[in-house]
């Protein structure tokens, strides 16, 4: 969804997604460049989504860089030691539940992207919107609306 949304906003693309098993994705990665992404490795990254806060956030916020931007998804803040440490800067959204509201699902993507759309505000909510329908779209406006400083 952001790579398609990201690539529709004239970005050069790179998706990597890492998963556990065949149905369950670890951690994806978009990356996104006005010029052509030349590497095939996974950089620390600038913005971090993290879809289940029940997982080691430590793991996940160790392949953050310095002074980057993470999102979680939770109902409340997170505390977490590398969060100071690495000058992150921290937001959070109840993405699940503004999910089950709006589209009965408990599936946290469109919300979370109404989120990135709000703080990184690097591709025009227009071109992720565009990547959605029905109850999506009322998650990502609820994500967009939603997200709050860690």
């Amino acid at each position: 969804m952001l790579g398609n949304a990201a690539f529709s906003s004239k970005f050069q693309v790179q998706e990597i997604i890492e998963v556990a098993d065949k149905s369950l994705p670890v951690l994806g990665s978009v990356a996104m460049d006005k010029q052509a992404i030349e590497s095939r490795q996974h950089e620390a990254s600038d913005y971090l989504l993290v879809f289940d806060s029940k997982m080691d956030i430590s793991r996940v916020l160790k392949q953050a860089k310095d002074k980057s931007v993470v999102i979680l998804n939770s109902q409340e803040k997170i505390k977490n030691p590398l969060l100071g440490k690495k000058g992150l800067r921290a937001f959070f959204v109840d993405a699940t539940g503004l999910a089950i509201t709006a589209t009965l699902k408990a599936s946290p993507y469109a919300a979370m992207m109404g989120a990135f759309a709000k703080i990184a505000g690097i591709i025009p909510a227009k071109y992720i919107r565009s990547q959605m329908t029905g109850g999506n779209l009322a998650a990502f406006d609820e994500g967009f609306k939603g997200v709050k400083r860690n």
